[in-house]
């Protein structure tokens, strides 16, 4: 099995520290505001990462903080205070809300909740001592209630985004008190006193900074080295390659193995932004087009590869998905007579085989798709030509159920059939049988419009909704 490791650039063997098991670590929300399109991009990634590896038979450890204090915007806010402002509400009981929202967003996208989701305002004390320890070590100085960690002690600052420090140095956007170099990074800020979200330390009344979570955090839960490290390729600086400086910093040893990162999602060809008005939250995408529409599209591109949505691409994302849908509530409602087809158990062995090579190769999920729509073409072919029996389908179904516990795109509810509409169908196949096609064909019509399609088979006519 091979990752994309973003701080040698290649693949690699993928080789966890301890056999049969994996230690995990993505980012995960500020909680400001809702769960976007972006967001759930990253999420939806790491979720196929989790599932796949737990598929594998790997036991997955997997840590995904909330952070709720310390990330600021670029001139100085506090992300969270600004969202409580703007809700009308205490910081606290805005913080509660949005960690329910973005609990319920993952569910609604089928993403699996990780092992253990720290937030970061119970964490401090923790926080406190690597700072302390990183004082100690010669990494990190104060000046005037600020906490900074000096750039220029840790030996290849920049080994993840493979930049020199001299050129991360005019990158850095933090602006607050007196540095030694303009590259130094906050650890630790003052608090005003009427800021709501403040602690005591050695250094004053204050919080941590954004960076200095994830590393205290990811430690505590799945100590070092992390095997997996992941989150959207926006992080790589300053987010992760301070991160890394931080931790090992601290406890002078290797941070994590495997770095991962997600490219972005568009929109309609352009970068997602407030100030271009094209923010899509993961829930309004789920209302208007469905969960497995809106999870397909996310997944069905490979994670590095930048996407593009449009109306048109995630339609075609709904309708390709209601296809395996379909193929699945066919071959488990069918009862053919046929002999058992051996060639068929072949296929599904074939297709296991070729799944679990593509995704052995850095997670590439569109030829492990690309596998499962053959074994499909290819049963499909079989029922057409009735040379299929009831067991052959058993084992199909059983290996799309087996492909979905990675996917997660399958599960639906078909539902009850309208009273109407059922009377329809029989009205269609009672005409059938006495071969009026014309007036059958006018039902289909009447039934396509309602919103359902008739397909007849063997052991009966089959509905779908459209």
């Amino acid at each position: 099995m091979k990752i994309y490791n973003t701080i040698t650039g290649k693949k690699e063997e993928f080789i966890p520290r301890e056999k049969g098991n994996v230690y995990m670590y993505v980012c995960g929300p500020t909680v400001y505001g809702l769960m976007h399109i972006g967001n759930a991009r990253t999420f939806t990634t790491f979720d196929i990462v989790y599932r796949y590896l737990k598929w594998k038979g790997f036991k997955v450890n997997y840590v995904q903080n909330i952070t709720d204090v310390g990330h600021l915007t670029d001139v100085g806010e506090d992300r969270i205070m600004n969202g409580a402002k703007l809700m009308g509400m205490k910081v606290n009981d805005f913080v509660n809300l949005m960690i329910k929202d973005y609990f319920e967003d993952l569910k609604s996208l089928n993403i699996l909740r990780p092992d253990v989701s720290p937030r970061a305002s119970d964490h401090i004390q923790e926080m406190i001592e690597t700072i302390k320890k990183l004082i100690e070590n010669g990494y990190a100085y104060e000046s005037k209630g600020y906490v900074y960690f000096d750039i220029s002690k840790f030996k290849n600052y920049g080994k993840l985004s493979r930049q020199n420090p001299e050129y991360l140095e005019k990158q850095r956007r933090e602006t607050h008190g007196d540095k030694k170099h303009e590259g130094d990074f906050v650890l630790w800020f003052p608090a005003p006193d009427d800021y709501p979200l403040k602690w005591n330390s050695p250094w004053g009344t204050g919080f941590p900074g954004w960076h200095i979570e994830c590393s205290t955090m990811s430690s505590k839960y799945l100590g070092l080295p992390l095997d997996i490290h992941g989150g959207g390729k926006d992080l790589i600086f300053p987010h992760h390659e301070d991160e890394i400086a931080q931790a090992e910093g601290a406890t002078e040893k290797k941070f994590c193995n495997y770095w991962m990162h997600g490219e972005f999602i568009l929109i309609n060809e352009e970068k997602m932004a407030k100030s271009v008005g094209n923010v899509i939250s993961a829930r309004d995408a789920v209302k208007k087009y469905g969960r497995n529409a809106v999870r397909y599209f996310l997944i069905s591109s490979h994670y590095r590869t930048e996407i593009n949505l449009t109306e048109e691409s995630i339609i075609s994302a709904r309708n390709t998905v209601n296809k395996l849908i379909d193929f699945v509530d066919k071959v488990k409602e069918l009862n053919p007579k046929g002999e058992y087809n051996n060639s068929i158990k072949d296929k599904i062995n074939e297709t296991r085989k070729k799944f679990e090579e593509s995704m052995d190769d850095d997670f590439n999920m569109p030829l492990s798709l690309a596998a499962i729509f053959d074994l499909v073409s290819n049963v499909n072919k079989s029922i057409d030509e009735k040379n299929v029996s009831k067991e052959n389908l058993e084992e199909v179904y059983e290996a799309m159920m087996d492909f979905d516990k990675v996917l997660a795109v399958l599960e639906h509810k078909k539902g009850e059939l309208p009273k109407e509409i059922s009377d329809l169908i029989m009205k269609r196949e009672g005409c059938r049988k006495r071969g009026d096609f014309e007036a059958a064909d006018k039902i289909r019509r009447e039934l396509a419009e309602k919103g359902f399609l008739v397909e007849d088979t063997p052991e009966g006519p089959r509905w779908k909704k459209i």
